[in-house]
C-alpha cells in the first residue's frame, strides 16, 4: 500500500522522477536472474523457471527494476500451475530494453488487459487470490515513471505475456 502511494504521489515530482531516470543498472543480467531464482524457489517452482537474459544495461534504479519483475514474476507463478513454464528474457531493442515475463496460466480476458488499476483482481470469485491486487499496477507505474511501456499479451486458458520496454 505504501510503495503505490508513494509512486501516485511521485507521478507530480518532476524532479524527483528525472532522479529516478538518471539512476542506471549497468548489466541486468545479475539483478534480474538473481530476482527471478527468488520468486521461483519461494513458489517452489524452480524446475519450471526458463531464463535468457542478456547483459545489457537500463535507465534504472536496481531495487526498482527488481520491484517491477517481483511483481511480473510472482502473478506469472501465482496464476499459472506447476510443472508449466514461466519464461523471463531480456534483450536490447534499440535504445530499450526489452524484458519479457511469459507464462502458460490461466490468460485474461481483453478487457481486463485495458484495466488495469489499484486493487484490481479478476475473476476473484472464480479464482481466489492472495495478494491485494496492486502488483501489476505498481509494475505498470515504475515502468511508466522510467519513460517505459508495460504491454500485456494474454489469451485465456493459455497464459500471459507481460512485455516491459525500459530505456
Amino acid at each position: 500500500f505504501l510503495i503505490y502511494s508513494q509512486l501516485e504521489l511521485l507521478r507530480a515530482d518532476d524532479k524527483e522522477i528525472a532522479a529516478m531516470r538518471a539512476k542506471r543498472v549497468e548489466d541486468v543480467n545479475e539483478s534480474v536472474t538473481l530476482v527471478a531464482h527468488t520468486k521461483a524457489q519461494a513458489a517452489n517452482r524452480l524446475a519450471d523457471l526458463r531464463t535468457d537474459i542478456c547483459h545489457g544495461a537500463v535507465c534504472c534504479a536496481e531495487d526498482l527494476l527488481c520491484k517491477m519483475v517481483e511483481e511480473i514474476l510472482g502473478n506469472a507463478f501465482k496464476f499459472s500451475k506447476p510443472g508449466t513454464p514461466v519464461k523471463v528474457s531480456a534483450v536490447p531493442e534499440g535504445k530499450l530494453l526489452k524484458l519479457t515475463i511469459t507464462d502458460q496460466g490461466r490468460g485474461m480476458k481483453a478487457e481486463y488487459m485495458n484495466n488495469i488499476a489499484a486493487y484490481a483482481q479478476f475473476d476473484r470469485r472464480q479464482h481466489e487470490q492472495q495478494g491485494s491486487g496492486l502488483g501489476l499496477v505498481i509494475a505498470k507505474r515504475l515502468v511508466e515513471l522510467h519513460g517505459g511501456t508495460l504491454t500485456l499479451e494474454s489469451v485465456e486458458g493459455a497464459g500471459t505475456t507481460a512485455i516491459l520496454r525500459l530505456p
